[in-house]
């Protein structure tokens, strides 16, 4: 991300300003105990403190500090609750404000394809380590993340719930890439920018800090010695210095970013003004501190240019201090100053000229874009943005003034997808890779027949509020081909007089995608609902291919297959099988990871309650303590392993193993669309106990699935408790709910979810 080489160059050669803010005691241990919404504790005055948070760049931050094989999003939930306590409880903080980045522009289309392939490649890598050398008890980490689109939106729910607690945590999401947004909101504010792009070198604001410079406490002491031992450290970056180490101006430092390389353009793409600034010969005693050769020649070049445009100025006979007046500070109106205006003019003018004509056509205007990146945009009062503020690209400008109030809105609220930008303002859908075998075929082909509907239905909801109509439109689906990306066109044909006012009618739609719309699905506890319709949309798609694998005499499945029709005699050994003990130790391990929240032991006062509540009885009494907050107040699961998953048994098995990790990876993805389905739909508007299910975290716990896979395969009776008893000891704060009650219930969980899946 940002400028080739720069952040390796900066650290390595200018000393970092060292700092540490001090975290309350106090503040800290009622954020940690209090369980619920916390008292105002924004602070301003001359010494307060505002940090303006690049939310992806922090979350692979933390990415890099979790264990990705056997991957717990339970982690994920604990580290970050613990570091938002942290930065909550500094003294003197003013405002906390997580910024996401929304869809790329066209300019970086060359970085997104590099990025891409760098994931299919780190993803093949890794699951060669995972098959034969990852450790249980290690740290198994790629070289490159991949999160599953269910993690990252985990991370979005987590803030967005906090967000309800602490009047100064914000959270806002950019339309484009939020890196303009994040350093005007940093000068509002007058607070330091938290990143890991080195962008952020570049940009006018008052300091930068990488994030993964900050050091946290390792533990907290409860006593009354001064705060001076709980610290939060860190290394700033102050613009002054970027700019004084090599001798450039607001105005130029931009130049210097975009002649380096960047997201946005590639000097290797120019091979002879490459080779210019490596053989550039002229230099400068002020330049002489650059440490880099090709950093000095690129900044003695812009240089060179400057005093060239300065000269003509006066030649010209121009008051050349009035023009630096009017040039040397960066306007907020998203245009070049007039000096970098008449620099670009000289650099294309001195520089030599490319072999094929069209790299010299491109240069000037691709170079003036990625400038342009580099300066503001306005925000209101509320810290929004323009929906078109930071785009240079007229499609995409025009495109964004089509979107609905409704979207825009739900966008801003995290209601919403950014998915759901990339489809209506680029026509454009990414099957972003995540972990699983690269010689079959692509995990995101089983909701292949349900894409389709869901892009539809997105441009749907936009016509209804935008009277703007089309009859077919093109989705770019970009997704792999073994490990190559492969670009598959849709023709979609989206009513444009379709209503979303009846919630009763949207969920039967909802139903009728995912094949589930029978009475007994209906009357399923509704935090069940999202789970089985899921799986049983994989196994319809499973038996549409001839890929379920069932035991003969088993009529639990020969009923309800038996029933199915349009069944494809699919011969392919890319496409996974789905055998019986896997979807049944999905089940399993969908209920165990339900006791995170919905099936928590602690929920529950006796017995009575926790079976009414199974029975879906309506009184309040039978309905657990579960409140939208509940992501910062969750600790534990009430079921714990009792031992970590034994690799080397798995790898014993190794056929099996592997298709156990695809038919996981294609589990994900059907949860990940019955997100977007759900929310296309405004059903986790419209009904408020659906809102939980954004990341369908409830659901995941990928540990728990593969130890019992084995246990289902040689199960024969199928009696649930006693595989639970077997793999699982149970935590709980309470002992009102006997362990053998509680077990037997979760059983009949399982069984009420198997039946649900099964009926016809």
């Amino acid at each position: 991300m940002g400028v080739k080489g720069l952040k390796r160059y900066i650290e390595n050669n200018i000393r970092a300003q060292y700092g540490n803010w001090i975290i309350n005691k106090k503040r800290y241990k009622t954020l940690i105990t209090k369980k619920t919404i916390e008292q105002n504790f924004s602070i301003k005055n001359n010494n307060s403190l505002s940090l303006i948070v690049d939310a992806y760049a922090y979350f692979y931050c933390l990415g890099d500090k979790l264990n990705w094989f056997i991957f717990d999003n339970l982690n994920l939930i604990n580290l970050l609750k613990k570091q938002l306590h942290y930065f909550l409880a500094i003294n003197n903080l003013e405002k906390i404000i997580f910024v996401f980045d929304g869809i790329n522009i066209p300019l970086k289309a060359e970085t997104e394809l590099i990025r891409s392939n760098e994931r299919i490649n780190s993803v093949k890598n890794f699951y060669k380590y995972v098959i034969s050398s990852a450790k249980p008890n290690g740290f198994n980490k790629p070289n490159m993340l991949f999160p599953t689109p269910l993690i990252l939106m985990t991370f979005i729910q987590i803030l967005l719930d906090a967000e309800k607690l602490y009047d100064n945590l914000e959270i806002k999401f950019s339309l484009l890439e939020a890196d303009a947004y994040i350093s005007e909101l940093a000068n509002k504010y007058n607070g330091y920018v938290l990143s890991n792009d080195s962008d952020f070198y570049i940009y006018k604001t008052p300091g930068y800090i990488n994030i993964k410079s900050l050091e946290f406490p390792n533990k907290f002491i409860d006593n009354d010695i001064d705060d001076i031992d709980f610290i939060i450290k860190y290394e700033l970056y102050p613009r002054q210095k970027i700019l004084s180490h090599f001798n450039l101006t607001d105005d130029t430092l931009p130049i210097f970013a975009s002649l380096c390389s960047n997201d946005y353009i590639k000097i290797d793409n120019y091979p002879r003004l490459k080779l210019h600034f490596k053989n550039y010969k002229k230099s400068r005693r002020s330049t002489n501190g650059i440490n880099f050769f090709i950093y000095k020649n690129i900044v003695n070049f812009i240089l060179d240019m400057k005093d060239r445009v300065n000269n003509n100025n006066n030649n010209n006979n121009n008051n050349n201090n009035n023009n630096n007046n009017n040039s040397e500070s960066i306007e907020k109106n998203n245009e070049l100053t007039p000096l970098q205006m008449k620099i670009i003019e000289k650099i294309c003018e001195c520089k030599p000229k490319e072999s094929k004509i069209e790299l010299e056509l491109e240069f000037k205007e691709i170079l003036m874009n990625s400038i342009n990146q580099y300066h503001f945009i306005p925000i209101n009062d509320k810290n929004e943005v323009l929906p078109y503020s930071g785009s240079f690209d007229e499609t995409i400008k025009s495109k964004i003034l089509l979107l609905s109030k409704d979207i825009l809105e739900s966008y801003y609220s995290g209601k919403i997808s950014s998915l759901f930008l990339n489809v209506l303002i680029k026509n454009q859908f990414e099957c972003i890779q995540y972990f699983e075998d690269i010689n079959k075929c692509s995990c995101w082909d089983i909701t292949q027949n349900i894409r389709k509907k869901l892009y539809e239905l997105i441009f749907e909801r936009n016509f209804e509020q935008s009277n703007h109509s089309n009859n077919k439109i093109e989705i770019e689906e970009i997704n792999r081909n073994g490990s190559i990306i492969n670009i598959r066109n849709v023709i979609i044909n989206p009513m444009n007089n379709k209503k979303f006012n009846s919630i009763d009618d949207n969920f039967v739609e909802y139903l009728n995608i995912f094949e589930s719309n029978k009475q007994e699905i209906k009357d399923l506890p509704y935090f069940l609902i999202p789970i089985v319709t899921s799986l049983r949309f994989l196994l319809n798609e499973k038996l549409k291919l001839n890929k379920f694998v069932y035991r003969n005499n088993d009529k639990i499945y020969s009923n309800f297959i038996n029933s199915s029709n349009n069944t494809i005699n699919n011969t392919s050994n890319d496409i996974p099988k789905l055998y019986y003990y896997e979807l049944e130790a999905l089940i399993a391990s969908s209920v165990a990871a339900l006791t995170l929240t919905f099936l928590n032991k602690d929920n529950f006062m006796n017995d009575k309650t926790l079976s009414a509540f199974l029975m879906n009885k309506s009184n309040k009494e039978s309905r657990p303590n579960y409140s939208i907050n509940h992501l910062m107040n969750i600790e534990r699961r009430s079921l714990e392993l009792k031992n970590s998953l034994c690799f080397d048994d798995l790898r014993k098995n190794k056929t099996q193993f592997e298709n156990s990790i695809q038919i996981y990876a294609e589990f994900i993805n059907v949860l990940v669309f019955n997100s977007y389905i759900l929310q296309t739909l405004k059903i986790t508007n419209d009904f408020p106990e659906f809102s939980s299910f954004y990341s369908m975290y409830h659901y995941l716990w990928e540990e728990s699935y593969y130890n019992m896979v084995d246990f289902f395969k040689g199960s024969k009776d199928k009696k649930i408790s006693l595989i639970f008893n077997q793999l699982y000891s149970i935590n709980s704060n309470t002992n009102k709910i006997s362990e053998n009650n509680y077990i037997n219930n979760l059983e009949e969980v399982y069984s009420i979810m198997l039946n649900a899946i099964l009926v016809n």
